[in-house]
């Protein structure tokens, strides 16, 4: 990246909101698509890569405060101050003209009205306004964005990626959660005349005359005299304020707020419902919009070129990549640097024995080890093939290169990179850390030429961005830009992934695609060619390990053999078959624990008084019982690395000493296994830490990280107590102390979130799954009263329920859990639609217990009704892989002579099921909770019947 900016200097954009709520939304989105730089005073400082080796320095600050008054009183000495450059008012407006301006949708003020200079008479409003003009250059760079698909794209593209993130960085702030909506159409950008005025609008005709002539309803106590300006699009409360201080001021101002209402009566339903999600998404998109346009403003303000540019004299960092001469090379797409024959030659020094080594024990590599020898880090067969695809491509051709972790990717990507760069090719290789957010209209802008190839070892960092790049190159008839993408194919279908759906595009529409999805596995994987010359490398490093007890026509077929299926440590990788037959169980103990205290001496010092070994033992908590390693601002905070510093100083540090790596803001061991082996040396006393502080500083610090920040993995951590509890036995935990770490981690879980209902539940299924099914029923019981208050209890409500009749059904009370578990697919709980799953599991689970009642002697009347009830009711997807269940519903149905039911039959039978249950429950609070949810009558199952007749 370019040079960076101190507290000291210029603020290009100063980004101002007036609600709590809307600086909630503009952080959460700043954390996602900027470097954080700082605070100053009440203004939070970003960097922004505004494209080649630019940054821009982005600064937000809230008024906290509704209202015209208050935001000129707040923004007046704030820009007085400062001095930006430029500032912005971010937020949100009511629709003014719904036909123009949708919800989502973003109006840019081509000029802001002020209508809060009133005069009334006889009840008439006279509204006598004046105008502010908006900065020409952001409104001149705003026509560049909509002129274009290549640059209007990635916007819209960008608003549906972020929302999610958003909302879930900003939910734990709201007592009130967002619950995201179908969004069917992206959003627009419209240019038009806005306007602010005292008025929060909820009134279609009052709304209607700010526009246009209306005649307002009889029953009206006001007219309006005349419309504001017949092209109003929207209007709020804050930005004739805004705009009069920065005039006065002299600062380039701009006023963007999205559509989060329609004006009208619907405004208090609209947000009941969807929690504001509107609101959030709609202030998302304008942070979004101003940061497009400025991106714009700034490239056409410097006069960036398409071409390469000469190099800058900058200091070389973890985020460049520097030429001969040290200085870091620009190029025409921001975040990915020129890899050319300078760059090779500044890297091509030789790797001796002891970084060989390091390399062979899985240290990530750099470009010297793209450039080794072959007899040192061979080839292998998918490198000649990947350049052979794009060196005959007579069409726009992606190389994807999707697998697991451990495959090799990061060596493979670099030595096809350098092959590329001998082979004539331009090649643009993505900078680790850079932004995500990859501009459409700078690839399409490349030379055409030359051919570009450009190369990303964590594709799936842009792939939100990626589908606009390779649908404008095609529109645009360029055939001469090509792809290589490298990413673990987990994270690269999560990207992709909506709900159950997986939503990656076509790409064969757009380019010739190597391999085909089919084959990725495949050609990725480790070949016999390929096993022979690693083999024959390690041999002549003398790091053949244990696999020189093996003969020597044997061990290349052994390490293949190893690459492809699970044996021993091999998970089926290339590195998972590294550590099965060079170092075998014995040996990787001893590498590890080599590796262990290495990390934990004076030179490898980290933070406030921590060093890199703290940060291995969080990352392997989690990879070695299957969390998908841990976030990297959760270890910064835990060790006190400033976040900005969290990829130098902790993941690339571990990467260096061949014991970390990671993508986005990940961080994770090189191998489950490595994980393991270090876990269970902890708990021998080998290396002086305690394994259960370990997991609970993961729990506490995700838990205060996620405070001011998305973090991810954070639900699988939180509710990690049944994980620790099954997954440290599986590798070695006696069930006693595995048992004692996961009730102290799912206790620590819902100690640091209690507003969570979800992590009760975690916490009683871990009492419940660790044999103390009263612990878990107290745990539930103690919950249940105050449950419906909770933030996720329509999410996750019923499934408590379930929960909780589980723990009463593994200690025998069978009509406590055929209550609960009736409740739980009740109306009257109001908690959410009945999904498939909860219905599933609620009807399965009674038919068993009434089915145990059924073969015993104590035979309830209801009970062969109830079975034949739960046989027609039980989905049938699940009941195919339950067919035993099924069977006997049907065998003890037949004996006891019920007539067989339709569903809707049985949907009407089933609540007299439940009531009879709870009134012969045996928990009290139960009794008491259910009369207060049915209030006497019985339950009503339309919820559930919607559910069954929507398959």
């Amino acid at each position: 990246m370019g040079n960076r900016r101190t507290l000291e200097s210029r603020i290009d954009l100063l980004l101002l909101t007036a609600l709590t709520e809307e600086a909630q939304v503009v952080a959460a989105v700043l954390e996602s698509v900027c470097t954080r730089a700082g605070l100053k005073g009440r203004v939070s400082l970003y960097d922004y890569s505004a494209g080649g080796e630019e940054v821009l320095r982005v600064a937000t600050a809230s008024a906290h405060d509704l209202g015209a008054v208050g935001m000129g009183v707040f923004a007046a000495p704030l820009l007085r101050d400062l001095r930006p450059s430029a500032t912005a008012l971010i937020g949100i407006a009511a629709a003014v003209d719904a036909s123009e301006v949708g919800l989502g949708d973003v109006p840019f003020s081509s000029h802001v009205l002020s209508y809060d200079d009133i005069a009334v008479h006889d009840g008439v409003l006279t509204f006598r306004s004046q105008g502010f003009q908006v900065d020409p250059a952001m409104k001149a760079a705003v026509g560049e964005l909509r002129t274009s698909a290549h640059t209007y794209e990635p916007w819209q593209s960008s608003c549906r990626n972020v929302i999610q993130p958003v909302i879930e960085a900003v939910n734990p702030l709201r007592k009130t959660k967002i619950v995201p909506q179908e969004i069917a159409d992206p959003p627009h950008l419209v240019v038009e005349v806005t306007a602010g005025g005292p008025f929060l609008l909820r009134d279609k005709d009052f709304r209607d005359a700010l526009r246009k002539r209306v005649q307002l309803p009889d029953h009206s106590a006001i007219e309006v005299a005349s419309p504001i300006h017949p092209k109003l699009v929207s209007a709020e409360m804050e930005s004739h304020g805004f705009m009069r201080a920065a005039h006065e001021n002299g600062i380039p101002a701009v006023v963007l707020k999205g559509i989060s209402d329609d004006g009208d009566a619907a405004k208090a339903e609209l947000e009941r419902s969807s929690g504001g999600f509107f609101r959030t998404y709609a202030c998302s998109n304008a942070v979004l919009a101003v940061l497009h346009v400025l991106r714009l403003r700034a490239s056409v303000e410097s006069g960036a070129t398409r071409g390469v540019a000469s190099t800058a004299a900058a200091p070389f960092s973890a985020d460049s990549e520097p030429d001969a001469s040290g200085a870091v090379v620009s190029t025409p797409v921001a975040g990915w640097h020129l890899v050319d024959e300078a760059l090779l030659n500044a890297h091509s020094n030789e790797l001796d024995a002891a970084e060989l080594g390091l390399y062979y024990d899985g240290r990530e590599p750099d470009w010297r080890h793209a450039q080794a020898a072959e007899s040192e880090i061979p080839r292998r067969e998918v490198v000649a093939l990947s350049v052979k695809a794009i060196t005959e491509a007579s069409d726009q051709t992606a190389v994807m290169l999707l697998g697991a972790g451990g495959e090799g990717k990061s060596t493979v990507v670099r030595q096809i990179a350098v092959d590329l760069v001998r082979s004539g090719h331009r090649v643009l290789f993505r900078d680790r850390n850079a932004d995500p957010q990859l501009d459409a209209s700078l690839v399409s802008g490349l030379s055409s030429e030359e051919s570009w190839v450009l190369v990303s070892d964590e594709a799936d960092e842009i792939a939100p961005s990626l589908e606009a790049c390779v649908a404008a190159l095609k529109d645009g008839g360029r055939t001469n830009v090509h792809w290589v993408l490298a990413a673990r194919d987990n994270d690269w279908k999560a990207r992709w992934r909506k709900g159950r759906r997986n939503l990656e595009p076509a790409w064969s529409q757009w380019a010739t695609v190597w391999p085909s999805p089919a084959r990725r596995g495949a050609e990725l994987g480790l070949s016999p060619s390929d096993a022979e010359k690693i083999v024959g490398a390690w041999l002549a490093a003398s790091s053949l390990g244990q696999l020189g007890t093996v003969s020597a026509g044997s061990r290349a077929k052994e390490l293949h053999a190893a690459s492809r299926g699970n044996i021993g440590l091999s998970d089926g990788t290339l590195f998972g078959a590294v550590l099965e037959k060079r170092f075998g169980a014995e040996g990787l103990k001893a590498h590890v624990a080599n590796m262990l205290r290495r990390l934990g001496d004076d030179d490898h010092g980290v933070g406030s008084g921590h060093t890199l070994l703290h940060a291995f033992l969080y990352a392997a908590a989690c990879d070695a019982i299957g969390i998908d390693g841990i976030d990297l601002n959760v270890v910064a905070d835990l060790l006190g690395v400033p976040r900005e510093r969290r990829r130098v100083d902790i993941r690339d540090a571990l990467g260096m000493e061949a014991a970390g790596t990671g993508g986005g803001s990940a961080l994770r061991t090189r191998h489950p296994a490595i994980a393991q082996v270090a876990l269970q040396l902890v708990e021998a006393g080998d290396i002086r830490e305690d394994l259960e502080e370990i997991y609970l500083d993961v729990v506490r610090g995700t838990a205060s990280t996620a405070r001011d920040l998305f973090v991810s993995p954070h639900g699988e951590v939180m509710n990690s107590g049944p994980t620790v509890l099954g997954g440290l036995q599986s590798f070695g935990l006696s069930a006693e102390r595995a048992k004692e770490i996961g009730l102290a981690v799912a206790d620590e879980a819902q100690r640091a979130e209690p507003q969570l209902l979800v992590l009760a539940v975690t916490r009683a299924n871990t009492y419940r799954e660790a044999g103390e099914p009263d612990a878990a029923t107290e745990i539930l019981g103690e919950a249940l009263a105050g449950a419906a208050d909770k933030s996720d209890w329509k999410r996750v409500g019923r499934g408590m329920l379930t929960e909780l009749g589980a723990c009463h059904g593994k200690a025998g009370r069978i009509d406590d859990n055929i209550a609960l578990l009736g409740l739980s697919i009740s109306d009257q709980v109001n908690a959410g639609a009945v999904g498939l799953r909860n219905a599933s599991a609620a009807i399965g689970a009674i038919g068993g217990k009434l089915l145990e009642i059924a073969e015993g002697r104590d035979l309830p009347q209801y009970a062969g009704l109830a079975l034949r009830v739960c046989e027609r009711l039980y989905p049938h997807s699940i009941r195919r892989r339950n067919h035993h269940w099924a069977k006997a519903y049907g065998r003890l149905a037949k004996k006891l002579g019920t007539k067989p039911l339709s569903r809707d039959e049985a949907l009407e039978s089933l609540p007299s099921v439940v009531v009879q249950a709870i009134a012969a429950a045996e928990d009290r609070l139960l009794r008491d909770y259910a009369q207060s949810v049915l209030r006497g009558a019985a339950p009503s199952l339309e919820l559930l019947a919607r559910t069954l007749r929507g398959r």
